[in-house]
């Protein structure tokens, strides 16, 4: 299956949602699919081998202050169109979109998406003003959507405050080989 996997948030940015979709995608592609990570261009990361996995980086990612932290939101102004030429391009079988409702990537894939669109929700909040304002914006693209994911319940009580709808948890994953109690403790760490 080809997998078009949409985020804001990718290497050289750092955090959980990146974390969780590289590694959902090289999960996924040792289960025989075909992941492909659609992101913006936030700079190279001489860290990650992106040859693991194909990325498409299409339009500049620029950093936005949001929800008391850093947010990213992908900026092109021929963005649309190239979005369009891109999904009808790949012809994915699923397009697994990370935090729908981040302006500006994820929802134009979701706008133009004419497949099985999936979201997958992290975040947790107490309030969104950003939500508030948008909410009658964006109920159409939550609506559409074929499944919605969310990492905890936490998620779901935060976006649930807004949009209303079936969610599945699937948290966040493990790598097992990395962390398991077999591997030799850290000292300077271990105390009992």
């Amino acid at each position: 299956m080809k997998i078009g996997v949409v985020t804001e948030y990718y290497y050289p940015s750092l955090g959980g949602i990146t974390e969780h979709v590289h590694h959902f995608c090289l999960e996924a592609k040792k289960l025989g699919h075909e992941p492909v990570i659609i992101t913006s261009n936030a700079g190279e990361d001489p860290y990650i081998e992106e040859g693991n996995v194909r990325i498409i980086r299409i339009g500049k990612s620029l950093p936005v202050f949001s929800n008391g932290s850093i947010a990213r939101i992908t900026f092109d102004l021929k963005l649309g169109r190239k979005i369009k030429k891109l999904l009808r391009e790949e012809k994915f079988d699923i397009i697994h979109v990370h935090s729908p409702f981040i302006p500006i990537l994820p929802l134009i894939v979701q706008r133009y998406s004419e497949t099985t669109t999936i979201g997958t929700f992290h975040t947790q909040f107490d309030s969104s003003m950003l939500l508030d304002i948008v909410k009658p914006y964006v109920k159409k693209y939550f609506d559409a959507l074929d499944g919605r994911i969310a990492v905890s319940k936490l998620c779901i009580e935060s976006i649930g405050r807004y949009f209303e709808g079936e969610y599945r948890i699937i948290p966040n994953g493990v790598d097992l080989d990395k962390f398991n109690p077999h591997h030799e403790k850290i000292a300077e760490f271990d105390d009992g």
